[in-house]
């Protein structure tokens, strides 16, 4: 193997890894948790997140979206593409995140949503 392709193999399988070490945690304990309360109860857990949020899935990835909970998350399917959605559709991806981003704006979403003292 050259040695630029081992290099890039190595970044990949460590950021493969890194990423795991964040999905798997959330899968295996939050995910758990949430399946163990009754469905509204779950519901209002994601929505006590309090912000703004969008899915961006593909179909390699979507069973495993947030918005199958059924806590009305917005979500946006991407076809065509690996799970790499900014690398290979990085135009539409802009796109989808801009348009995200100004009704965000829009509407005030980022302020803080906590009475005030």
């Amino acid at each position: 193997m050259s040695g630029i392709r081992y290099v890039a193999t190595l970044v990949t399988a460590l950021g493969y890894g890194l990423v795991a070490s964040i999905f798997f945690p959330f899968s295996t304990f939050a995910m758990a948790g949430l399946r163990r309360l009754p469905p509204a109860q779950g519901i209002a857990a994601i929505r006590s997140i309090n912000r703004p949020a969008l899915s961006v899935v593909t179909p390699l990835n979507a069973q495993f979206g947030l918005h199958n909970l059924g806590a009305d998350l917005p979500h946006t399917a991407f076809t065509g593409t690996g799970r790499w959605l900014r690398m290979d559709k990085p135009e539409e991806f802009d796109r989808i995140l801009d348009e995200f981003l100004a009704r965000v704006r829009a509407t005030g979403a980022l302020r803080s949503r906590e009475p005030s003292k």
